[in-house]
């Protein structure tokens, strides 16, 4: 089995990835100009590459707005869990309070 994520999961990896690495905010990163020294040909892209990317397409975003209101989640979680939901994927790994609850009460095995 293929692991899954969308692009926000994309997003929030490579944010966390620039300020594990350099111990300095992705912004702060990004305005001295470093962006390249940080992310290189091939890392982290090649564990990135192991997963396959869902799309948020109009279905995910549509959904996500409701669980925002349904769950009290922000964007980012309402986005994670609508694609779970819209593409079928019954297990969700997390380590955010807020996405784990709300992921258990839509039915999702939720792992951390």
């Amino acid at each position: 089995m293929v692991p899954l994520i969308n692009d926000i999961v994309f997003s929030e990896f490579l944010f966390h990835y620039i300020a594990l690495k350099t111990g300095r905010s992705p912004f702060t990163i990004k305005k001295r100009g470093e962006m390249s020294t940080v992310i290189l040909s091939n890392e982290p892209k090649d564990f990135i590459e192991q997963f396959h990317i869902l799309p948020a397409d109009d279905e995910v975003l549509g959904l996500s707005y409701e669980l925002m209101r349904e769950h009290n989640l922000l964007p980012n979680d309402a986005i994670i869990l609508a694609t779970c939901l819209v593409y079928e994927v019954s297990t969700l790994g997390t380590l955010d309070d807020d996405l784990k609850n709300a992921g258990e009460k839509e039915g999702l095995r939720v792992i951390p």
